[in-house]
Order: structure tokens, then sequence, then C-alpha cells
């Protein structure tokens, strides 16, 4: 998706992803191509709380 520019707005989960590790490497695949990246998260979930420690740093 991201090689073929299929869409501008990378939401990855890191769940379904498998973890920080794997997700980082899909934010950094899509930074570097200049796209948009936001969480996907549901509201009252350990989804919410693991993505506010990628997006903090820790």
């Amino acid at each position: 998706m991201i090689d073929n520019s299929a869409v501008d707005v990378y939401q990855p989960d890191i769940c379904y992803l498998g973890g920080i590790e794997r997700t980082l490497r899909i934010v950094r695949m899509a930074a570097e191509s200049g796209k948009m990246i936001t969480p996907h998260t549901t509201i009252l979930s350990l989804v919410k709380i693991f993505s506010l420690h990628l997006t903090g740093g820790g």
C-alpha cells in the first residue's frame, strides 16, 4: 500500500500488527514516503493505552 501510494493517511493498529516494533516499521515506511500517520484506536480499550506509549515514545 505504501509503495503504491494507495492511501494518503495510514492508521496502523498496534494490536493488529503485533506490537510496537512492527508498528514502528510501518510508521517509518509511511513517514519516508511523506504520508500522514495516526494510530488506529478505539475508545475504552487497551489499544488506546498502547498507542499512547507508541506516540509518546515509551
